[in-house]
């Protein structure tokens, strides 16, 4: 099927494009979807998603809809500011209390949207909806934020629906990249599983398909015009004043991680500097540790006076098949801290520690 042009208020472009025109040329039995995005921020894929979302439902009367994040409190000034940008001003479907105490949209033709945070489990998987949408799967840093795998995966509970649009039911997730080993990278790696799964007799690999869409910075219509190459790659020359504006900002970020993270959609690690404030001239000294009739003094080299060590204690973070480290500590009566020893060793027992 040729691609699908609609008269959408923004312009579909990468992923949430992709995944439309395939709903649309599916013709085949009921089917359960998931569909997963991990990109680079700014790409434009949560407005899409729900934009394809607010098409389904406006030509889908009675189909139930969930939006999900991992706390309500955090959808309000996020996901709902998107989701209500779908629709025109003055639409029914915008009828009723602000965002803020808002749990539900109903749409003249039967179509419910539901806004459920994960901080109320209870709501979301004992009731049926047609097409889950989650927003930030590997969360945005803070603790908590993040959608676990488990809950992830007792989605598919709730995804029975009797109102599923061209005979598809739909669980969709988006992110930007986190760590290499996150649930979510693994999951796109396995084609939708972290485990093999053997069906039981009768059941068909078909009657469940995975579906993973790219994104990058330039499918979004404020970041860039959408010119391409006679190649096909989009024109470096596309920018608008927005994109570069947009870019600049990210590349701000001291940490190299998250900008390699945020600019390029790549799934890293911290390697080395963990910490920006880490500064090898203020933080690594010089010194050695004796052990006096008076205590422990720690002598450090261009400083005038040694330090009297007060205490010790022990830091430490348990590894096997990676490396374990216990670090020993210092304390002076100014309560300042001195690592004076490390031991750094994998494939140690912990009684070995």
């Amino acid at each position: 099927m040729s691609d699908v042009l609609l008269d959408f208020p923004v312009e579909l472009r990468g992923a949430p494009r992709e995944f439309l025109n395939s709903v649309l040329a599916y013709d085949g039995p009921l089917v359960k979807r998931e569909v997963l995005t991990a990109s680079g921020g700014g790409t434009g894929k949560s407005r899409g998603y729900m934009q394809v979302l607010a098409f389904l439902i406006e030509n889908n009367p009675g189909m139930r809809v969930l939006l999900t994040r991992a706390t309500r409190e955090s959808m309000t000034e996020s996901t709902l500011v998107q989701w209500e940008r779908c629709w025109p001003l003055g639409h029914p479907i915008l009828d009723g209390p602000a965002r803020e105490g808002r749990s539900i949209y109903h749409h003249p033709n039967g179509a419910t949207v539901a806004a459920i945070g994960l901080d109320k489990p209870g709501k979301l998987f004992s009731t049926e909806w047609d097409a889950i949408y989650g927003e930030e799967l590997t969360g945005d840093g803070s603790a908590g934020s993040d959608i676990p795998e488990r809950t992830w995966g007792l989605f598919f509970r709730g995804l029975r629906g009797i109102c599923p649009f061209n005979n598809q039911h739909f669980i969709i997730g988006t992110c930007n990249p986190s760590h290499p080993t996150h649930w979510v990278k693994e999951r796109i790696d396995n084609n939708g599983a972290s485990t093999q799964v053997t069906l039981p007799d009768g059941f068909l690999a078909s009657d469940f398909r995975f579906d993973c869409y790219e994104s990058v910075l330039q499918d979004n219509p404020i970041y860039h015009t959408g010119v391409r190459l006679p190649a096909g790659e989009y024109d470096p020359q596309g920018w608008t004043a927005e994109g570069r504006a947009y870019i600049a900002g990210l590349m701000r970020i001291p940490s190299e991680y998250d900008r390699r993270r945020l600019l390029k959609g790549e799934w890293c690690a911290a390697e080395g500097l963990v910490f920006p404030e880490f500064s090898r001239n203020v933080h690594v000294i010089d010194a050695k540790i004796e052990r006096q009739l008076t205590g422990h003094k720690l002598y450090v080299r261009g400083w005038a006076e040694s330090v009297e060590i007060d205490w010790y204690f022990v830091s430490m973070d348990f590894g096997y098949r990676k490396p374990g480290c216990a670090a020993i500590w210092g304390v002076d009566v100014r309560g300042r801290m001195f690592r004076v020893a490390e031991i750094y060793a994998a494939g140690k027992q912990l009684e070995w520690w």
